[in-house]
């Protein structure tokens, strides 16, 4: 059982469907409003029976704590969706990658071919992608592939001598380069 759920030891249902009108308001919710919905009514005042009735049910049934695990568990199911979309993203995406790598190989091959093979009518199967597009297409697609399952995409050597160098610059200092007074 979860806090948000109807609470089996003295919570009437027409309290708990009070209590589910004020949590569904989300960020927005409050007595006040929960209440106008609830009854059907407008400009509740303070003393108002039935805005009364709402600010008892919620104090006795801890309805703000409620509320808080409610959201917590919203935020927990939203990001565990997102979660799973990005999985499914990064799926999709990782095969499309696949697929481009594939076809451009297969074209770059037709083309590095000195024997092509032929087609049902015996002629011999020319490329239909130019080879440049073909090169392209098949590194895009390793590409594609390697960042959908957060792999390296590129790597770079560094040649030489690398220093780290470190500047510190005073506040007075910078004035002082510029020609303005410390006094100001």
């Amino acid at each position: 059982m979860q806090t948000w759920d109807k609470h089996p030891s003295g919570e009437t249902n027409k309290a708990y469907n009070a209590f589910l009108v004020y949590k569904n308001l989300g960020a927005s919710r409050s007595l006040r409003k929960a209440a106008e919905i609830f009854y059907g009514g407008t400009n509740f005042t303070d003393t108002s029976p039935k805005l009364r009735q709402f600010k008892t049910w919620s104090a006795k049934h801890n309805w703000v704590a409620r509320c808080s695990d409610w959201d917590i568990e919203e935020e927990r199911i939203r990001i565990e969706q997102k979660r799973k979309d990005i999985m499914e993203m990064d799926r999709r995406q990782a095969k499309a990658g696949m697929e481009m790598s594939k076809i451009g190989m297969m074209s770059i091959k037709l083309h590095a071919t000195d024997d092509p093979p032929l087609n049902k009518d015996g002629d011999p199967i020319k490329p239909k992608i130019p080879i440049a597009e073909s090169t392209r297409l098949f590194t895009e697609g390793v590409k594609a592939e390697r960042i959908a399952r957060g792999e390296v995409t590129e790597i770079r050597e560094h040649k030489g001598e690398i220093k780290n160098v470190l500047e510190v610059r005073y506040e007075k200092d910078i004035k002082a380069q510029k020609g303005e007074d410390e006094g100001d």
